[in-house]
């Protein structure tokens, strides 16, 4: 797409500060004494040229692809996460750690068919039943984890 230098500034300003009476001010050779609501208006119509918008949006849709592969966070990566955190306290027989974790698995795969147990206040024999029962669920929709014996 073809813009003129000051369409160009324009586009790069807005991308950075998101700002369009601002950018049209840096970008174009404003008379400090011109009204505000007529900048703004005058922004507002550059945004809505095609060519303008056209690059915008391409602009952002990159810069947004681009921190969005440097952060790619997958549902694997949390996983394996939760799924440590877990390990880690049942060694130290930590079961309502351990139970947390699960719970936050179960949400994560979306297995909580039996909403009233959220707010359910179970002993510790339940407690400890409710965990075998999330720990076999969820062994058999994670990825990649192990079966058990």
């Amino acid at each position: 797409m073809n813009l003129s230098k000051k369409q160009q500034n324009f586009v790069k300003r807005y991308i950075e500060t998101g700002n369009a009476s601002q950018s049209y001010k840096d970008s174009y050779d404003v008379d400090l004494k011109r009204p505000y609501n007529s900048i703004a208006r005058d922004a507002c119509i550059l945004l809505k040229n095609p060519k303008v918008s056209q690059v915008i949006k391409k602009a952002k849709k990159e810069l947004e692809d681009t921190f969005f592969e440097d952060i790619r966070i997958t549902k694997k990566y949390v996983t394996e996460g939760i799924l440590k955190n877990i390990k880690g306290a049942e060694a130290k027989f930590d079961y309502a750690v351990s139970l947390k974790g699960y719970a936050m698995l179960a949400q994560l795969y979306d297995l909580n068919d039996d909403k009233k147990n959220d707010r359910m206040i179970i002993n510790e024999k339940e407690n400890i039943a409710l965990l075998e029962n999330l720990k076999k669920r969820i062994v058999d929709v994670t990825p990649d984890s192990p079966k058990p014996c």
